[in-house]
């Protein structure tokens, strides 16, 4: 499992190499939607702990939420247009769109349990593979293989505010 600065750093490393590719600036707007979509599916966590519930890595990494959540934002984003007109419906749909797409590819890369693509169906892929989960519908890891990830995630962060503050872009 990856943590959220594992997934922030891999939507950066995508707008960054769409910033190249298109050869244009993204927003800050833009930029915050990208990052935020990359930890917004794991947000199902907020409601696994508020109602005891176990539905990690299913809906919100689901297809279905990653075609869902991008034609909302161009929704809303249209709507407050009117009253914002430097808003921009589009990108802001590609940005958060690519930013869950990230996190999706990201847990299906780690391997075995993967996610549940075409939830609500039981299948849950990971490249090379899928498995059906068994018992309560998630697959549960030990409490030491979960804080192993933790503490490589916060490395990956602790380097990745190391590179801004090195290229002087964060200042304390």
């Amino acid at each position: 499992m990856t943590f959220a600065f594992g997934h922030l750093i891999g939507a950066w490393l995508a707008g960054k190499l769409a910033q190249r590719t298109k050869r244009a600036a993204m927003t800050r707007i833009a930029w915050a939607l990208l990052l935020g979509g990359a930890i917004l599916p794991d947000a199902d966590y907020l409601v696994d702990w508020t109602l005891g519930t176990h539905g990690h890595r299913t809906l919100t990494h689901s297809l279905a939420f990653l075609l869902a959540v991008p034609i909302i934002t161009c929704f809303l984003t249209a709507v407050l247009k009117k009253k914002y007109p430097f808003f921009q419906p589009k990108l802001y749909a590609i940005a958060i769109g690519l930013g869950i797409l990230t996190h999706l590819l990201i847990d299906m890369a780690e391997g075995f349990p993967g996610v549940a693509l075409f939830w609500p169906h039981e299948t849950w892929y990971y490249f090379f593979g899928s498995a059906i989960p068994g018992g309560n519908g998630i697959f549960e890891s030990n409490a030491v293989h979960h804080l192993k990830r933790a503490i490589v995630d916060m490395g990956l962060g602790t380097a990745w505010i190391g590179y801004f503050v090195l290229r002087d872009r964060i200042r304390f």
